[in-house]
């Protein structure tokens, strides 16, 4: 079977996905990391190095998604600012997603919302690892 690497380019970043995917986990410094990139590689079937745009959600999604989860939002709001605040500064943005690692609230510069929303960074943003690979957002 040939490797993922053999059959495309890939972006740099994938390199290191690439070599612990194809060492054995005692070799990885990082088991944890090693072990999501395994899964995402050889369950899910993710592609690191794929540069598909990521899912977004339409309103009536997010609007299902976000309902069941109101109080939690209403509740966070305050501690959501409080760190937005900290790091709006530096051009991030805070992202609540639910179980799904779909994004159902948000913090961010509306004049960045484009840029944002095309990465997947923004409110409708879907990050589980079946879909996107091991990420910070859909954890």
């Amino acid at each position: 079977m040939e490797s993922a690497r053999s059959s495309k380019s890939y972006a740099p970043q994938a390199e290191p996905i690439f070599s612990i995917a194809e060492r054995s986990l005692t070799e990885s410094a990082v088991e944890e990391v090693t072990n999501s990139w395994l899964r995402s590689a050889k369950e899910h079937r993710v592609d690191p190095a794929d540069r598909v745009a990521p899912q977004i959600l339409v309103a009536g999604e997010i609007k299902a998604r976000r309902e069941p989860l109101e109080k939690l939002i209403f509740t966070a709001r305050g501690e959501i600012d409080h760190l937005y605040a900290m790091i709006r500064a530096a051009g991030y943005v805070v992202l609540l997603c639910d179980t799904t690692g779909s994004v159902i609230d948000h913090r961010g510069q509306e004049t960045e919302a484009r840029e944002f929303a095309y990465w997947g960074a923004w409110l409708g943003g879907v990050w589980p690892e079946s879909v996107e690979g091991t990420n910070g957002i859909g954890t």
